[in-house]
């Protein structure tokens, strides 16, 4: 089993094994790794993960979810709006929940191989339980990692990894942060994939059911400044490989 650690150093990586670029003409913004293309629309949602040498799209337009999913109250909210700004070579996201008054500012860093992303700040802190990155829904099937999360085919692989110990991969399963899972990172659907990760505010005294459920209305303590928030230089990851054997099984 494992255990949810959240982090005041919350950080993901989503890596790309392919390079991608371009942009659609709704785009609020637009990210770029190399050929590696992700827009995102006015309310936050991916509208493009897009590889621009091939012209491929590999964003399951049908099962989408916002670029971050913001957990109040064990509610689940996705934003109202995303604006992007770049000021003296530094880009960010601000990423509005009206629904309960939340603001959180990421972070973007763009080079030729990968693009960051990182939460700078949540506010305020006392509405934020938890922020769950995806999941993103890609069409990739052949082969699926879910550990560590990697989806690829004959072509191509995206994935997506955690940069540190206290946050985990998956989809924020439970109040606890845990899973019996083998791994869940990533998850294979009919249609495609998804990848995913999350990371809960345990800056705040908390109830939670633990091992699986069976232990209900657990007390956990609060950790002093274990927020979701890190001003830090890592995070989301998008990077591409030179080569890529067979797919096979993880």
């Amino acid at each position: 089993m494992r255990r949810g650690i959240v982090t005041k150093r919350f950080a993901v990586i989503l890596g790309a094994l392919l390079t991608m670029h371009s942009l659609t003409a709704r785009a609020q913004a637009s990210l770029s790794a190399g050929a590696l293309h992700l827009s995102l629309n006015r309310q936050g949602v991916p509208t493009e993960l897009r590889n621009t040498t091939t012209g491929l799209n590999y964003l399951e337009a049908s099962h989408t979810a916002p670029l971050l999913t913001l957990v109040s109250d064990a509610q689940r909210y996705q934003p109202t709006s995303l604006s992007s700004s770049n000021r003296s070579g530094r880009k960010t996201l601000t990423v509005e929940f009206a629904q309960v008054g939340v603001r959180v500012v990421v972070r973007v860093r763009e080079t030729p191989t990968h693009l960051s992303l990182e939460i700078t700040s949540a506010t305020p802190e006392r509405k934020v339980n938890a922020v769950v990155w995806g999941p993103y829904a890609t069409t990739i099937s052949s082969t699926v990692g879910e550990i560590i999360g990697v989806v690829r085919d004959t072509r191509v692989a995206l994935g997506m990894q955690v940069l540190n110990m206290k946050t985990l991969g998956g989809d924020l399963p439970n109040s606890e942060g845990s899973t019996w899972a083998r791994g869940i990172a990533a998850t294979a659907y009919p249609w495609g994939s998804t990848l995913q990760a999350y990371a809960i505010n345990r800056s705040r005294e908390r109830s939670v059911d633990a091992w699986g459920g069976t232990f209900h209305n657990m007390p956990v303590p609060a950790i002093a400044n274990e927020t979701v928030v890190r001003e830090c230089h890592r995070a989301v990851l998008l990077r591409r490989v030179r080569d890529i054997g067979p797919a096979g099984a993880d």
